[in-house]
């Protein structure tokens, strides 16, 4: 009696733990940023939504600081994700404060707008790589290959420029997981998040140059192609990290372009685009294509991102179908709250 008393006594404390160890798992997936604004008030306070662990300008929550200039913003991932916070109508996104979040973690973000060098600051368990985080080049990328003041058709000083900054970065991030300053999660979504930025500037460049040759009817040179080819090397797109980068949207938005080029003449595209923009279905094609190049979350993550961008341009009636469509497509999809505006837009 007493050998089954115990047994039953440990299999009771076994449920227990493995009940505390399930709780702990499913409240660590939470995090909270407590915001502190120094400066005019109250400010609207913008912040790029996780959803699905995305981080995107185009796709974002807001809520307004308090009399007192603070503000908490909570949200759950399963991930380390990036967040990018910025006050409406005094912030750039480059210029804003990303936090790179981890499940079950605060993080108090001070933003002075009365600053002129050090404009915010993020306090968390690991202010080391917040801080490196926030230090590298935070220039759009499809702009920053400027700052070298080169010109577009000199490829590969560009190519040498970005890869040494690349190389810098990457030797620090290696020293930080060596020196256990950071952990193996997150060491992977920075690598992944920079390989997506200079892949996405070098396809800019190849971009550049082969549209000037589009323009001159002349036929693309090997050189150029060879380019492409190098900025796609950087990313893989089957990267479980892929959709929680930066600028996914930009890269494939050029490797989308880099297809088009590779499977059909562009005066084809071109002129079929054309016949379906009279049809009023324009963005029905393109994104058609866009089901050839790209699938799962990228393809998911692509439609989104296109049909926001899009139509805020543009108010066609086109865009109630894509969405419809949309969602019949991805029934769980998280994007509704972001999609029903576009249609209600539209209809307006």
């Amino acid at each position: 009696m007493k050998r089954n008393k115990k047994m039953k006594q440990s299999i009771s404390i076994a449920i227990l733990v493995l009940v505390s160890l399930i709780s702990c798992k499913t409240k660590n997936k939470e995090v909270l940023i407590r915001g502190q604004i120094i400066g005019e008030q109250p400010v609207e306070i913008i912040y790029t939504a996780p959803t699905n662990g995305i981080c995107d300008w185009a796709i974002t929550n807001s809520i307004d600081t308090d009399s007192l200039g603070k503000f908490e913003i909570s949200f759950s991932i399963d991930k380390p994700s990036f967040v990018v916070v910025l006050a409406k109508g005094f912030m750039a996104f480059e210029q804003s404060p990303t936090i790179v979040a981890e499940p079950g973690e605060t993080y108090d973000l001070t933003i002075d707008l009365t600053s002129k060098e050090q404009q915010f600051v993020i306090e968390g368990s690991n202010n080391t790589i917040q801080d490196f985080y926030n230090n590298l080049s935070q220039a759009n990328p499809k702009t920053c290959f400027f700052n070298f003041k080169r010109e577009p058709a000199d490829m590969t000083g560009i190519k040498k420029d970005l890869f040494a900054l690349r190389q810098g970065e990457n030797l620090k991030l290696n020293e930080l997981l060596e020196e256990g300053k950071i952990n193996t999660e997150v060491f992977n979504l920075i690598k992944t998040d920079r390989d997506v930025y200079y892949g996405t500037a070098l396809s800019t460049i190849a971009s550049m140059n082969t549209a000037k040759y589009i323009r001159e009817g002349a036929s693309i040179p090997d050189s150029v192609s060879k380019y492409w080819e190098d900025a796609n090397a950087l990313v893989s797109l089957t990267n479980e990290d892929i959709p929680r980068t930066k600028n996914l949207y930009d890269f494939l938005d050029l490797y989308y372009w880099y297809n088009i080029y590779n499977s059909i003449t562009y005066s084809e595209f071109s002129e079929t685009r054309a016949e379906y923009r009279e049809k009023g279905l324009e963005h029905t094609y393109r994104l058609g294509l866009a089901n050839k190049f790209f699938e799962g979350e990228n393809l998911e993550y692509f439609t989104v991102r296109y049909i926001i961008q899009n139509s805020r341009r543009k108010k066609e009636n086109e865009f109630i179908e894509i969405i419809e469509k949309f969602h019949e497509a991805y029934p769980a999809n998280l994007f509704s709250t972001y999609l029903e505006p576009v249609k209600k837009v539209i209809l307006e």
